[in-house]
Parts: structure tokens; sequence; C-alpha cells
């Protein structure tokens, strides 16, 4: 560890108080004030009675124990409570944290000389602790976690004193304050009240302030500062006690003096009666404030005869005393969100903040007190640290979900959600809340919830809307603020409700088939589903085409995520149909990815045809009895096989070679002979009949 030392150069400061008189001027004194009390009575009648409809009611029973644990490493003298409601404990050679319920997080043993005075918690977690070494006060920064950051030693007075820290505080910057006592160790042996401000990161000493006595200087003296608080406006309330010397009896007073954040006096109270008797002595021991900036001080003051001084004193932001309380020792002290005064020694108290009656106590004898967020009341003593609270409700949404992710626009979806009371109290009525997409559509009404009780809800989220995805659900409980619960924690939950698009595919989303005329072809075709969902409503349908292309069957209905089904598409021309021909064959659904996909393509129908040349010969004039032949080619300019064969009757064409055959395309020539023997003198005509057949 890295100890830093630093010298401090107090500033000299006076105390400006009231003279001492006479126990006759006192008298009149008072007898006068107790002239305008009644004079000003009906005024502050008014004033009381619209406090008591504005400032909150406090509970009027004693809070039950909601923790407890018994702590054997070490003495606790402190507690402090971070922002999240852990507990924090220094005393001696060690610090401690402890959970809201009162559970050990860690404990760090530190070097036997950390013997810590106070504790308190900066707004990020840290921890500030302080102690005395070497006569000096020593500042330690701890995390979270419990690491150390620095420690740092601070001189108030130079050598010849002893620098004694009793109480540490942080104001919203993280700057650090520090009272206490610095004791001369020599002639005259005086005791001054010392304060010191420090920057929570650079370790600076920002301002310094010391008290003495009154008057001040050249006389035996005793002045410390025992406590000190920090208000909304980071001002800073310390109080303490000191030697008041200027009447005929040495007597305490307690003091609370209120600086600005810049170290400036803004005030300066000191309390009680003085010189009535000899050891009559006040003292402060603790500071609080409460919401409204007003100062609450605790401590003891040593009554005789009339003089009735307070042990707690509430003083208004401008340190105008408003009601004193004459309610034994009081050692600590915190404020309630209310403004309930906790003050604590061999008891703990509630005050009432308008007059400082007590409204309850509870019999334990506390070092120090803290409350935390809910208002428990956090108590310790050397061994133990109790928590003290109410029994509320905790609404917790416990559970949201959907029956199922809706797969299309248009689906209807159950959300159902539980709300579980997780407190110690009952709840009554209240309002649960359902959000969709940031917006509230609907509310829940229970007229109450046990603790440990659970009510199921469930909403029919009609027609859900394909955009935006995913749909963002959100449940809250209490959504009114009807129930006061112990905390806030999950009263909201959400989830994402996605809606699943199922997708369509399908295979092949062409077909482009050659078919000979008169034949028939086809082709299957496979619609699947993938995506999770099911693709519904799938439908196919011929869009365009020749009427001899069919489509079966029509309806597949619903597909099955990770399913297929099948249509065939069959083309059937009739057999003297040839062409190219265009078609569009449509597979629809009323849910799915896309909405529809269309299978297109060209049939092509092609047939045989018959070709020969020439069409025709002349053989010219013969004489009778005379032989010739000619030759013709035949063959097939179409597509397939074409088979041919001839037929002729007539008496001078003795022979067609060859009778028959087939071409795929090839020429084929066919030889015709002829013999006019026989024939009579004029012109003779004869036809030879070609037979043609398709072979596909």
């Amino acid at each position: 560890m890295t100890l830093d030392k630093t010298v401090i150069q107090p500033l000299q400061y006076n105390l400006e108080v009231i003279p001492i008189r006479k126990k006759e001027e006192i008298k009149k004194i008072r007898d006068m004030v107790k002239k305008m009390k009644t004079i000003m009575f009906g005024i502050i009648l008014v004033l009381l009675m619209f406090a008591v409809f504005t400032v909150p009611a406090v509970a009027d029973t004693p809070p039950s124990i909601i923790c407890q644990a018994t702590i054997d490493d070490f003495d606790v003298r402190d507690v402090a409570v971070d922002s999240n409601d852990n507990i924090i404990l220094s005393g001696h050679e060690h610090i401690a944290k402890f959970d809201s319920a009162c559970n050990e997080l860690w404990t760090i043993e530190l070097e036997s000389y950390k013997d810590f005075d106070d504790v308190a918690v900066d707004p990020a977690g840290n921890i500030i602790a302080v102690y005395n070494r070497n006569y000096d006060i020593i500042i330690c920064k701890y995390t979270p976690s419990g690491a150390e950051s620095w420690c740092k030693q601070y001189d108030f007075n130079g050598w010849g004193w002893s620098d004694s820290p009793e109480a540490v505080a942080v104001d919203s910057n993280g700057d650090i304050i520090v009272v206490g006592q610095a004791s001369e160790r020599e002639s005259p042996w005086r005791d001054v009240w010392i304060v010191i401000k420090v920057s929570g990161t650079t370790k600076n000493v920002i301002w310094t302030d010391y008290f003495e006595h009154d008057p001040p200087g050249g006389a035996v003296s005793n002045a410390g500062a025992e406590d000190v608080v920090i208000d909304s406006n980071d001002y800073v309330i310390v109080t303490g006690t000191y030697d008041h010397l200027r009447g005929f009896y040495s007597d305490r007073q307690m003091l609370t003096i209120k600086y600005e954040p810049n170290g400036d006096r803004y005030c300066t109270k000191p309390y009680g009666a003085v010189d009535y008797c000899w050891g009559c002595n006040n003292y402060a021991y603790t500071v609080t404030v409460d919401h409204q900036d007003n100062i609450i001080i605790g401590g003891q003051s040593e009554r005789w005869d009339d003089h009735n001084d307070g042990d707690v004193i509430k003083y208004s932001s401008n340190c105008q005393i408003q009601w004193e309380k004459a309610l034994g020792m009081m050692r600590a002290s915190a404020i309630t969100s209310d403004d309930g005064i906790i003050m604590a020694t061999s008891r703990i108290y509630l005050l009432d903040s308008t007059n400082g009656d007590v409204i309850w106590s509870l019999g334990f004898s506390a070092g120090d007190v803290a409350v935390d967020s809910a208002d428990n009341i956090i108590a310790v003593n050397s061994g133990e640290i109790v928590k003290y609270g109410y029994a509320q409700p905790d609404l917790t949404i416990t559970r949201i979900w959907f029956n199922e992710n809706p797969c299309c626009a248009g689906d209807d979806v159950e959300i159902i959600f539980d709300v579980t009371n997780q407190g110690g109290g009952d709840a009554g009525y209240h309002t649960d809340c359902l959000y969709i997409d940031g917006n509230k559509v609907t509310e829940f009404t229970s007229s109450g919830l046990n603790a440990g009780d659970t009510t199921g809800w469930y909403y029919l989220y009609e027609n859900v809307p394909s955009t935006p995805n995913p749909h963002v659900i959100e449940v809250c409980t209490d959504c009114n603020n009807d129930v006061e619960e112990s905390d806030d924690d999950n009263n909201c939950d959400s989830d994402n409700l996605n809606v699943v698009t199922p997708i369509m595919t399908v295979n092949p989303t062409s077909w482009n088939p050659t078919i000979f005329c008169g034949n028939t072809d086809s082709e299957i075709v496979t619609v699947s589903a993938s995506g999770g969902c099911p693709v519904n409503g799938v439908k196919v349908s011929k869009v365009s085409g020749p009427e001899w292309l069919s489509v079966s069957p029509t309806d597949l209905g619903d597909i099955a995520s990770g399913s297929s089904k099948t249509f065939t598409m069959t083309a059937a021309p009739p057999s003297e149909t040839s062409g190219d021909f265009t078609y569009t064959v449509r597979v629809s659904n009323t849910c799915g990815t896309p909405s529809s996909i269309d299978v297109t393509g060209t049939i092509t129908v092609r047939c045989p045809e018959l070709s020969y040349f020439p069409a025709s010969h002349d053989f010219g004039d013969k004489c009778e009895g005379v032989t010739n032949s000619t030759t013709f080619e035949i063959w097939n300019s179409g597509t397939g096989t074409l088979t041919y064969s001839f037929s002729e009757s007539c008496s001078w064409v003795v022979e067609v070679n060859p009778t028959s055959g087939s071409s795929t395309g090839e020429h084929d020539t066919i030889t015709v002979d002829i013999d006019t023997t026989g024939l009579s003198e004029g012109s003779h005509t004869c036809e030879i009949s070609i037979i043609a057949h398709r072979i596909d």
C-alpha cells in the first residue's frame, strides 16, 4: 500500500454567539419568548394542520425483522447502504459487504492498524473509510468489490497535534468530507473541531476548517466534530460539541455548522442553556437531513431544574429551530423517504418529523443505523446486523409466452403471462397492462394477490400483422402504481413475437419438351415447404397455354414444413398438331413466401412430313413396244421417321423399285420402269400413289 501524506494548514474562523447573561436576564428573555409563542399560536396551529395533510404518513407500528446476521470476524461500528441496497460494514481491521437479504458478499481483513472510525459510499458505489494512524487522518477508497484504490494520510495541524477522524460523508461529486478532532499533545492541551474536504479523484484537499471554543484562543478548550451529512445541494452539515467559556461556569454546548460547498460557513448554531450549573453540558453525536434539507441533531443534554434542553433538535434549512425534544441520549440517526426521523442508541426510535414525538421504538441497542431505498432500517452493534422492515408485496412477471409463433400475417396468437407476488405482504387491487410494439392494448384488473400467489392471464392477439417483425410484447404488473411494493424489480417483462413466414419452393420451374405429334408427354413438379411453418392453401392453375396442356391435381392444400407435394403437367397434342406452344402454370398459396411461383416454358410439337421430287415425269412420244425408266426422290422433311410404300395400276408401268422404304430425313431414290408394248396410239397417264406412315 502506498500511503500519501498531506499537511493541512487550517484556516482561522471565529464563532459569534449570544453573550452570556446572568440568570435573571435569561429568565426575562424566556418569559418574553413564552408571550411571543402565545401570540403566534394561531399561526403555528394552522401551519401544523397544513403539515399534517402534506407530510407523508409514517408507519405507526414498529417494523419486524426482515433478516439478520451475526458478525464473528470483527467489531462492527458503522454501517452504510449503497444504491443497490447492499450493506457496507466497517470496524476494527475489516470491511464487509452484505446484500439486501443480509447475505455476506465479501469480508476483507485489513492490516491491524486500520481501525476504521466510519464508512460511507460514493455515488459510484466505491467505499470510503477513515481511521487514525501516527496522529493523522487516513482516508481510504475501495472499489465496490473491495479492492483498495488508494489510501492517503492527511496531517491537519502539523507536528504536535493528534488528528482523529470521527465521521465521513461523500457529496454528489464524489468528494469526501471528514470531520473529527485535533488534539494538541503539549500545553495548552487544546482540542479543536476539524473539517476537511478532499477530492475523491485527485485526493487533493479542497478546503479545511477548524473551530476551537468561545471565545477563541488563550485557554484550555475542548471542541470536536462528531458527525457529518450532505444535503441535496451539497451543503455540508457538521455537528459536535464545544466548550463555552464566557460565563461563571465552564460548560459545553452542542454546535452545528452548515458549510456551503466551497467551505464558507452558511450558519453556526450553538445549542443549550449555559452558565447555570457546574458540569451541566450538552453533547451532539449525530446529524441527518430530511428531503427538505431540514437538519436534525441528536445527542445528550444534562438537564437541571427548568433547563430542559432537548436531546433531539430540528433546524430548518436556514438553521432556525423548529422544535426540540428531550428523549434521552441519541448516538445515530437516519431519515426515511417520507421524512420519518430514525434515532438510535439503546433503542431505535421513529420520530414524527412535525414535532419530534415518538411514534414507535424497538428494543435494539444500535451503534449505527442506516435506511435503504425501501425504508428498511439497518442497525448494527458490535457483533450483529439486523434489518427491520414492513412486509410488502413484490409483484413480478414470472412468465410470458405464446402458444405458438404465428406463421402468417392474420393469424391469431394467445399471449399468456403470470404475475406472482414474491413479497411478504398481500397486494390489493392492482392493474396489469399489456403492450404490443409500445402501445398499450389492454389492462387486466386484479382484486388482490396474496403473498406467494400467482395469477395467470391471457390475451388473444388477433390478426397479427406481418410487420414489424419481431413484435415486442411487454407486460407490466401494477402498471398504474396502485400497490406500494418492496421494490420495482421485474415489474415488467418482454419477449419478441416473431411472425414466422414459411418458404415455398417449386421444382422445376421450367419444362420445355419436344413432342412428336400424336404423342403425350408429362412432367412431375414438386412443391416444398420450409422455414418452420406450413405453406397453407396451395393451389395450381394454368394461366396460359394450349388447351391440350393440363395439370392435376389443382388443390394441394397445406404442406407441412419440411414436407413436399407434387402435381403433374400433361401435354397431349392432337395428331395433326405441330408448332411451338408457350405456357404458364402458377402455384399459389394463402400463407407462404413467395405467395406464388410460375412454371413456364415452351412445348414443341413436331410431325413427319412427306416430300418428293419431281412430282411428275413426262416420258414424251414413244412408239409401241418401247421400254424406258425414270427416277424421283422421296424423303421426310419433318421429324421422326416416315415410312412409305407405292401403289399403281397402270399396265405400262411395269416396276417401281423399291416398292417401300423409310426416311428420317435422308433422300431415297425411286426408279420407275415402263413398257409401251400393246399400248394403243394416243396419250396415256398413270398415277403412282405414295402411302406414307408416321412413326414417332
